[in-house]
């Protein structure tokens, strides 16, 4: 929730701050504009490792569910904790992408 700074006469009123114009202290009127070359960069290459992540999550517990009969509620059960593993890989990934290529950087000098 945000906290604005409500003047002392209106302390008491049940006007909405944001009907007023009142400025609040979390307002990100100034922040940097997000990088869009970054942004798409990381946002398509997640997609890609994300989808490759997940298949192989998938069927490796198809797989092994399979290959030792452990029946469909084992299997289910495998998939899941491998698609665990692959949310806290893609995590991983994100933070790592985020601090190597920022979204809230300034534009890059070109390259020539």
């Amino acid at each position: 929730m945000r906290s604005c700074a409500v003047p002392p006469d209106r302390a008491t009123s049940l006007h909405r701050p944001f009907r007023e114009g009142w400025r609040c202290r979390n307002d990100n009127r100034d922040a940097t504009p997000v990088n869009t070359r970054n942004l798409i960069t990381i946002v398509s290459m997640m997609v890609l490792v994300g989808t490759e992540v997940f298949a192989v999550a998938i069927a490796a517990g198809w797989a092994l569910a399979g290959i030792f009969e452990l029946g469909d509620t084992v299997g289910h059960a495998l998939m899941v904790v491998f698609s665990l593993f692959a949310a806290w890989a893609m995590l991983q990934l994100w933070r790592r992408a985020t601090s190597i290529e920022p979204l809230r950087a300034g534009p890059t000098a070109s390259r020539r």
